[in-house]
């Protein structure tokens, strides 16, 4: 019989009932794990739990091991002086790391309160300060009942929020690096969960129903809630405050703004009469009374009093333009229309007020007025790219335009084809473009997006035409220069004029400086288009082409470890990108980290499982780890993605890392049908021979790479391998002229020369000191049409087979 038997601990699955307390000392419960990991660590100290966050801008936490519903949740709590902007709280309900809540206090002395749910925050109280919250140590009490959420530190009630998006899960302890600090130390002094259903209950009202929150608290956190646009939070804090005696004039005003976004008109005039009765002269008081009037439809008593404000503010087109609507809706139109127009002429480049002056011209029969009114609302709402009202301006401009000149039909068809093209209706758009195009319509713009339209069709030959238009008709506009730069490259034609004429305009512009620099690259010239990239990146950081082409640009230049630093901090900026993944890999590639850049074109195949290029990036990778069934797998794709030279290039590399050697010629051979000449391949296949003792096959595929890139340093080295395993060299004594000669010659049957034999055939060697001359060198020493030694004086003879085919080779063929 044990005399102090254990108390059974819970199952962890279930929901727990209990109260639980430490504060951490030698023979207290723990509960919290302690973790290492590279990003955060805990642990127990000097009687206080510690959560360090070991680099910037990083959230972590740990949780206890049990689950509850309600709960009340005690802690004392401290921060390290030494932490930059930081923050301390705890999770609450945690399911998994994708679902749980959370409350935040930060070292600013303010607090938060989210939800995740499915990975994704939701803002419930945004940051809300209190003078309490920057007590240390501070104590802190968060009570969870049903959908309820209330918070109190040091007894002060600092908040409340109804919320059900998780009803159970376990609790934890939280903290908040943020990026002014490399590290960040949070202790948590005190820790007590009570989650007995009585108990919490008991707590709830305790500290929610009987205690009474302080009015500036509520009001504070309808601040926060109204800058959120929860207005009905905001309005339940609102009134809690007000019914406690709080509030002043300010406050009524948020009352009456919000109960006007919730569309509740007649409260909202009543908080703005509250708030003129204590300060009457306020300007936006007076301003939204007289729009609240208008909302609610009490136009006669809106104007009234619109009239006895406005000499108050002669200056303001808003009050000006609300007593046109005014009028409007009494129906005065004449009055409306002097009211508009003065609203026009204080504020010109209101689309709304343009378009208010021309709805009552229309009412009163001038179509004219009504539609100039209406094409400049068109204009500036689409600059503003606010095409919803757009589309209603330009259904009543089409609807005059009819019965007025043509200009000012085609103005308002160009602006539609425009709204189109922008909302991706590029058919729709081009119904109404080539009407224009083909009427001579002067609108660079119209002949840019037409050739854009073109683009898209596939028929750039065409789109040529139409985009040097637009550079014709407005040449100091840097896009369409570029565009038609573009074009030309895309084309096969010489893109650098117009191109130029782009980058004079705007040197600094990210996707110009990117064409200049692929053009560099394609030109050979690496570092200029390094600076050019780099351009781009300066104005465009978060483009993920940007980077992957700077570092395309680093790695051509033999700096590998700092392209791959680029594409890292591209992929920082941009999130994962395939491009990304890619230059990064490539740069490993030449760093020799095969499985570093595997990893890269397996994320890049991730994100774009059918692109044949990294298709071919991953299965060479593989290949050179050894990787057979896997490369197998990607060429497999590869094949039915793009059966192109590069796949079966790629084919024959895997058959000749299986040896089979039938199918790696084969594969060779169906390559170079799609790409003749291909150096990569023809040099692939020359090996293969090599490697199966076919000499003259060997050599024969590797001449005309020789030919065309004498340089080719890996042709060099292949025909080196040759001759060390075929040839036998020979040189001339005279000036070091050498000759190679595979080292099995056919009987060479006899012969003989007419006429002279080119100075770089041999001449024979010298049957007296057996040195070997070239016809260049012992030509000076022939007598009487026989070549003697230039050291010695002897006779110079073709003695041996492999002299004679040589020789024969420096002839020229007879035709």
């Amino acid at each position: 019989m044990k005399l102090f038997p254990r108390k059974p601990r819970p199952d962890p699955e279930a929901l727990v009932q209990e109260r639980w307390r430490t504060s951490f000392g030698w023979l207290q419960p723990r509960r919290l794990p302690e973790e290492q990991t590279p990003d955060y660590r805990s642990f127990v100290h000097q009687g206080s739990f510690r959560l360090e966050i070991l680099k910037p801008d990083c959230f972590a936490w740990v949780t206890g091991p049990y689950k509850y519903r309600d709960l009340e949740l005690e802690a004392t709590l401290d921060f390290d002086p030494a932490n930059g902007h930081s923050a301390a709280g705890f999770v609450l309900r945690y399911i998994n790391e994708e679902n749980f809540y959370y409350f935040l206090v930060s070292d600013q002395g303010s607090f938060r309160f989210d939800v995740v749910f499915n990975k994704n925050p939701i803002h419930l109280i945004e940051w809300t300060p209190f003078p309490v919250l920057s007590t240390r140590p501070l104590e802190l009490r968060l009570l969870a009942r049903g959908d309820g959420f209330h918070f109190f530190a040091d007894d002060q009630w600092i908040g409340e929020m109804s919320d059900a998006t998780i009803p159970e899960g376990a609790c934890g302890f939280a903290g908040q690096n943020y990026s002014q600090g490399p590290r960040a130390g949070f202790r948590l002094l005190e820790y007590a969960v009570e989650s007995r259903p009585v108990e919490v209950e008991k707590a709830y009202y305790r500290w929610v129903r009987f205690l009474p929150a302080a009015p500036e608290n509520r009001l504070q956190l309808a601040r926060t809630f109204h800058g959120m646009g929860r207005y009905p939070d905001a309005l339940v804090e609102l009134k809690k405050s007000f019914r406690q005696g709080a509030g002043g004039a300010e406050e009524r005003r948020l009352q009456a703004d919000a109960c006007l976004a919730l569309k509740l008109n007649e409260e909202a005039l009543q908080a703005l009469e509250q708030s003129l009765a204590l300060e009457p002269d306020h300007a936006e008081a007076l301003q939204a009374k007289a729009n609240t009037l208008f909302q609610c439809r009490r136009f006669l008593e809106a104007r009234d009093f619109i009239d006895s404000i406005l000499p108050r503010f002669p200056e303001q087109a808003a009050l000006a333009n609300l007593a046109g609507a005014c009028e409007y809706s009494l129906g005065n139109w004449e009055r409306a229309q002097e009211r508009y127009r003065r609203a026009v002429e204080l504020e010109p480049g209101s689309p709304l007020y343009l378009g208010n002056l021309a709805r009552v011209l229309e009412r009163l029969g001038r179509d004219g007025e009504a539609l100039e009114a209406y094409l400049q609302a068109a204009r500036l709402l689409f600059r503003a790219e606010a095409y919803d009202e757009l589309s209603f301006v330009l259904s009543r401009g089409r609807a005059l335009a009819s019965t007025v000149a043509a200009p000012e039909a085609q103005e308002l068809a160009a602006l539609e084809a425009k709204v189109l093209f922008h909302q991706e209706k590029p058919d729709e758009a081009e119904g109404l473009l080539c009407p224009l195009i083909q009427a001579g319509y002067p609108d660079p713009s119209v002949a840019y997006l037409y050739g854009l339209i073109l683009i898209s069709r596939g028929t750039r030959e065409e789109a040529e035409t139409h985009l040097a238009r637009a550079t014709e008709l407005e040449p100091s506009f840097p896009l369409y220069w570029f565009r038609l730069a573009e074009n030309r490259k895309l084309l096969g034609r010489d893109p650098r004029e117009a191109l130029a004429r782009a980058f004079a305009l705007d040197p600094q512009d990210p996707w110009i400086n990117n064409l200049k620099g692929q053009l560099s690259m394609e030109e050979g010239r690496p570092e200029e288009a390094l600076e050019h990239f780099r351009r781009a990146l300066e104005r465009a950081p978060g483009e993920a082409s940007l980077s992957a082409n700077a570092a395309g640009a680093l790695a051509a230049l033999g700096r590998a470890a700092e392209a791959v630093q680029t594409a890292t901090a591209g992929l920082a900026a941009a999130g994962e990108k395939a491009a990304l993944y890619t230059a990064r890999g490539n740069a490993r590639v030449r760093l020799r980290e095969f499985a570093a850049a595997l990893e890269d074109y397996e994320r890049a195949l991730a994100l774009e499982p059918d692109n044949p290029d990294y298709l071919a990036n991953a299965a060479g990778c593989c290949l050179e780890l050894d990787m057979v069934m896997r490369a197998e797998e990607l060429l497999d794709r590869l094949l039915e993605a793009a059966p192109n030279a590069a796949a079966y290039n790629l084919v024959g590399n895997l058959a000749v890392v299986q040896q089979d050697h039938l199918r790696a010629e084969l594969a060779y051979q169906e390559a170079l049908s799609k790409d003749p000449g291909n150096p990569e391949v023809t040099l692939n296949l020359a090996s293969l021979y090599l490697a199966q003792g076919g000499y003259a096959k060997a050599r024969a595929t590797l001449a005309p790479v020789l030919e065309r890139f004498p340089e080719m340093a890996r042709a060099r080295d292949l025909e080196r391998r040759i001759r060390e395993s075929f040839e036998q060299e020979y040189s001339c004594a005279g000036c070091d002229r050498r000759w190679w000669v595979p080292r099995e010659v056919p009987p060479q049957s006899a012969f003989k020369v007419r006429g002279e034999p080119p100075g770089e055939a041999p001449a024979g060697r010298c049957a007296a000191c057996g040195k070997l001359y070239c016809i260049a060198c012992a030509g000076p020493h022939a007598r009487e049409g026989q070549l003697y030694c230039p050291a010695c004086g002897g006779r110079l003879r073709l003695g041996d087979d492999a002299l004679k085919y040589l020789f024969l080779r420096h002839l020229p063929e007879e035709g």
